[in-house]
Formats: C-alpha cells, sequence, structure tokens
C-alpha cells in the first residue's frame, strides 16, 4: 500500500479516533523506566503519534516528546488536546523521514503504528535519530478475541468489513518484530504484555468501530448495514447497557542490530541487554 495513503487513510476517523480509542496502562511506564532506564529526562521520538494517544504516557511522566505524526488533521487533535504541554513537540514527518536532528532521541516508540511503517527506511531513520544506548519501543493494544464470546463476534463482525485485510498487515509487522527479522539484534528484543479494557455504550462502541479505517463511514451504502449488525450484536452482549472491549497491550523493546554490531564492544552489548520482564 503507497505510504501516501497510509498518512491519509485516518483523516476522515480524526473525528472517532480520539475519543474512542484505548489509551495506555500507567504500567508501560513503570517497565520502561525499570528495564530501560526511561527517566523524566529522557527524550521520546513518538513517531506516527497521531492524535497524541501514545504521547500522553511520556508527557505526563516528564520526558521531552518530539510527536512525529504526518497527517495535518491529527496533528491538530494533539494540538488541542495537549498543545499547553512545555515538554511537547509536535513535528510533521513519517517514520521514513522524521525531520528530527542526528541523535537525538534516547527512545524512538511507536504505538499502534508500527505496521504502517516501510521497515527498511524507517529502520534506517531509527538509526540516525537514536542516540548512542537509545532504544527502540512498539506497543499495540491487541484485542483479546477469545476473551469473551462478545469479542469474539465483535472480531467477526469486523471482518465482515476488512477488505484491505488490515489485520493480516498487522499481524504481518507483529510477526516480524517477534522474529526480529527487521529491526532487532539477536536476543535484543523482549515482550512484555498487560490486560486493558474499555468499557462502551452503544455510541462508544459505534465510535471505537467507525475509528478503524476499512469500516464505512456514514453516508456510504454500506453503513446502515454496518450499523445495524453493530447494533444488534451490541444488544445481544450488552449487560446493564455497557459492552467490555479487552484488550492486551503488548510491549516490545529492544536494541537496533547495527547498535550491537558496530556501536559498542559484544561484551558491553551482552551487559545492556534486556532480561525478561
Amino acid at each position: 500500500m503507497p505510504a501516501s495513503n497510509n498518512t491519509t487513510r485516518f483523516s476522515s476517523r480524526t473525528p472517532y479516533y480520539h475519543a474512542s480509542r484505548p489509551r495506555y496502562p500507567q504500567a508501560v511506564i513503570g517497565l520502561l523506566a525499570q528495564h530501560l532506564g526511561l527517566t523524566p529526562q529522557s527524550v521520546v521520538a513518538d513517531i506516527g503519534a497521531g492524535t497524541g494517544i501514545s504521547s500522553q504516557l511520556f508527557l505526563d511522566f516528564g520526558c521531552t516528546v518530539y510527536a512525529v505524526e504526518p497527517n495535518a488533521g491529527m496533528r491538530a487533535v494533539a494540538a488541542a488536546e495537549y498543545g499547553d504541554r512545555p515538554n511537547l513537540k509536535l513535528v510533521d514527518g513519517t517514520a521514513e523521514a522524521t525531520g528530527l536532528p542526528d541523535a537525538s532521541a534516547d527512545f524512538v516508540t511507536a504505538g499502534q503504528a508500527f505496521h504502517w511503517f516501510d521497515p527498511a527506511p524507517s529502520r534506517a531513520e531509527f538509526t540516525r535519530i537514536l542516540k548512542p544506548n537509545g532504544w527502540i519501543v512498539l506497543f499495540w493494544n491487541t484485542r483479546d478475541e477469545e476473551d469473551s464470546v462478545f469479542m469474539q463476534e465483535y472480531s467477526a463482525f469486523l471482518r465482515v468489513f476488512d477488505k484491505d485485510e488490515g489485520k493480516t498487515r498487522w499481524q504481518a509487522a507483529r510477526e516480524s518484530v517477534m522474529a526480529r527479522d527487521a529491526f532487532f539484534g539477536e536476543d535484543q528484543l523482549t515482550r512484555h504484555a498487560i490486560p486493558n479494557r474499555q468499557i462502551f455504550d452503544f455510541d462508544g462502541l459505534l465510535a471505537r468501530a467507525l475509528s478503524s479505517s476499512y469500516m464505512p463511514l456514514p453516508g456510504t451504502p454500506e453503513y446502515p448495514q454496518m450499523e445495524a449488525a453493530l447494533r444488534e450484536l451490541f444488544d445481544r452482549c450488552q449487560q446493564n447497557g455497557v459492552v467490555s472491549m479487552n484488550y492486551i497491550t503488548e510491549i516490545f523493546g529492544g536494541r537496533l542490530k547495527d547498535y550491537c554490531e558496530s556501536s559498542v564492544s559484544i561484551m558491553d552489548c551482552a551487559q545492556r541487554k534486556m532480561r525478561v520482564w
């Protein structure tokens, strides 16, 4: 899929995205602080920052955050929500061309965004902007599809409308990360998982569905069918007027392979490997 489409595909979703997408557990910060040395003085380049949901974690901790986002509408929401934070720097850029200075970031992060990046040029760009000893942290809120009948049926509902196989693309990116063949050196990656959830009434659930880039929007021919199917699912699964959307927040952290091959000695690299979290 052309990169230009990737940067604009959520333009019509902005009203739904910030309101309905899940936030990230505060425990993410604790993990990064304990295992990777994140501090309030760390400089974070948050790539594909969108409306600032991922950046908020680091802003609240006190980090200087360069929120790199190519979509003007999403940057505008981030500015409205977090623009009064002196530690936020909004940047019009992409994963492949951030516009940031060389060796300027202690951490490069991507929340719910890595699967939209072109791996080879973004890897080169992350290598350029990371400081020595810098870390890459990738994280997703992954729907726990087997958690409940509602989660199973909601996933089946989405597949009816996912014409561009978004889930397949996301799974391929995640598997590439897990296989360590895209970014990370051998044994330089670990994974941690944290339960997460949202509680929705029907309007909230509808907004959550509409935040997905492949779902039919109001005014399109498929929209009435989609809304009716979602209403039927909600009515059948709701308890006391709400449903629970359950996730696993997956966090992947590691060093770039080139760092371990060329930036430091093998012994130093081995000493700095992340342990099991």
